[in-house]
This record gives structure tokens, sequence and C-alpha cells, in this order.
């Protein structure tokens, strides 16, 4: 836990997270007493559940092995500082998944690095204020669509 000091987020920031997420709260009560004996009903547990034996705890963060469990407010913050060394998606993900985990960890790195390839191909071909533009294999995702309907940043 003493090296994320050199992370974009700080244990005691995870730490604080953890407290105020109600889901990670429980979990790490759960793994600090013990796990039910039954699945809790949230669907949200179930990825927790499923590893409900591999976590452990450290200073109030939640560990899967050596892995930091990020709590949902540092993940944008994370992601977007890891990614702004312009990687790639197979290094930004070996990277993540050696010292963090949250569920649907891959659904997210592939949301901001495809989301990082529309706003560079988007500015570098001159848009024409953001309507209507297809982009490179990318106009059938949710967020592309949003995207595209909004003005250019750069216009």
């Amino acid at each position: 836990m003493e090296s994320l000091w050199h992370t974009p987020v700080t244990a005691a920031q995870i730490k604080g997270w953890t407290r105020r997420y109600p889901l990670l709260s429980n979990v790490v009560r759960y793994v600090e007493r013990g796990w039910p004996n039954v699945q809790p009903t949230e669907p949200s547990m179930s990825p927790f559940w499923t590893r409900r034996g591999e976590f452990s705890t450290h200073e109030g963060c939640i560990l899967w092995g050596s892995r930091v469990v990020v709590p949902l407010a540092g993940h944008h913050q994370l992601l977007q500082e890891l990614h702004s060394g312009h990687q790639g998606m197979a290094k930004m993900k070996s990277l993540v998944h050696s010292f963090f985990w949250w569920p649907k960890l891959d659904a997210d790195i592939e949301a901001v690095v495809n989301v990082s390839k529309l706003e560079e191909c988007h500015h570098q071909h001159h848009c024409t204020n953001g309507v209507g533009r297809a982009v490179h294999g990318l106009e059938s995702t949710w967020i592309t669509q949003v995207l595209l309907r909004t003005r250019c940043f750069w216009c």
C-alpha cells in the first residue's frame, strides 16, 4: 500500500472513498468479520461474492491479492492519469491489472481508450462542428454517439 504514493490516487483517498461507498464498506465488514452464508441480493455485490475468499483489507483499503480495489470515485481519475501516456489499450490493461481492480474494469479501460481515439481523430480531421462524422469503427458506441451530437471540443 505504501507504494500507492506513486499513483494518481493515494491510499488515504482510497480509504476515504471505500468508507463512504456503501457497497465497499459492506465488503470491508464482510472481509473482516466474515461473509454471510447466503449471497446478498444486491446485484452489485455479485463480483465481490464470487471472489469473497480472495479479499483482504489493509488500513481501510480492500485488496484482491496484490491489487487494490478502487472505489467508483477514483475510477475516472485513475484511468485518465494512466492513459495520459497514450500507451494503447493492451499495455494500459496490463498496467492497470497489475495494481488495481474493480468490477467491469476492462469495459472502463476500453471506454477511456475509445473516447481518446475519437477525440484525437475528431481533432485531426478538422471536424465539422462534431455533427455526423463517422470515426474509424467507433460510430456504434454510445459514447461516440453522444460526442458526435455535441459541438467539437476544438471549434
